[in-house]
């Protein structure tokens, strides 16, 4: 029998064998984290695409943001929506673009919805607990949480089934059916490809520890900190309210550590969850857009 584990170690490790940004994504990324960066100089990069640049203007003129004026550049366009929103929409574009219809066992567009209600359940959390300025960043750790679930069924579709398979029959967490199986999970995975991509650690910590609380964890900044508990609520939140499918039902177990960093309290929690899924309705706009 072969190594899952050590077929995915060496994937890793390989490095090579990981799927890359696009280059218009990764200079817009490090043009928006520069903190000196203009409207003017993000909306040069992205007018370079014209993918981009058309899905962009789709989005802001959707039913999702309900401007009355039409918006017809791009500089307007990120006048509006902000450099977080622009950075969520171009990882969006160039993570999810091709994983649209059915792999094996697995709805591609339900994975998407999942990632997209945990992003916005993440953001909305932030808001929740006074976090407004980590919210951008909050939504893009929840929409990538479960990016390595995407390596694995890329390079191991049959066992990727298995996994799906075994969760579904012995009712299990993916991550523990994972274990199992793979003896590695899309956590570690997802945080490999994001150092690989250049994501900074508060984009990266959060897709590693999103399922398990970590010895780790108090040597981690208090930012790094919030964002691992935001992201951790957030995915059960979006499995709860039925947010797309993940690849498997159980509800993960709310872990105290996490709930407690949060101070979260039931009032709160209603609000949010209210909130979370209005939201969540408006932002399946995106799916008939990227």
């Amino acid at each position: 029998m072969v190594d899952i584990k050590e077929n995915l170690n060496n994937l890793i490790d390989t490095i090579k064998e990981l799927p890359s940004l696009p280059i218009i994504v990764t200079q817009l990324i490090q043009t928006i984290n520069n903190e000196k960066s203009s409207a003017i100089d993000v909306a040069k990069i992205i007018s370079n695409d014209q993918a981009v640049t058309s899905k962009i203007l789709r989005l802001v003129n959707s039913a999702y943001f309900g401007f009355q004026k039409k918006i017809t550049t791009v500089q307007h366009a990120i006048s509006i929506l902000g450099f977080d929103t622009i950075r969520s929409i171009a990882l969006s574009l160039s993570v999810f673009e091709d994983i649209k219809g059915d792999l094996g066992l697995f709805n591609k567009e339900s994975f998407w919805a999942h990632s997209i209600g945990t992003a916005v359940s993440s953001r909305e959390l932030a808001k929740i607990i006074n976090m407004e300025d980590l919210s951008g960043t909050a939504f893009v750790c929840g929409l990538l949480h479960d990016i390595g679930k995407l390596i694995e069924f890329k390079y191991f579709i049959n066992d990727f089934n298995n996994v799906v398979r075994l969760s579904a029959a012995q009712n299990i967490c993916f991550y523990e059916a994972e274990m199992q199986i793979f003896r590695i999970s899309h956590t570690e995975i997802g945080y490999k490809l994001g150092t690989k991509w250049d994501f900074p650690d508060e984009i990266c910590i959060p897709i590693l520890h999103h399922h398990t609380f970590t010895d780790k964890f108090n040597n981690y900044t208090h930012n790094e900190r919030i964002l691992i508990a935001i992201v951790h609520l957030a995915n059960i939140i979006s499995k709860s309210r039925n947010f797309g499918y993940s690849g498997y039902e159980k509800i993960p177990d709310l872990l105290k550590e996490y709930y407690e960093v949060l101070q979260v309290n039931r009032q709160q929690l209603g609000v949010l969850i209210e909130r979370t899924e209005d939201e969540f309705n408006k932002s399946l706009e995106l799916l008939k857009i990227i």
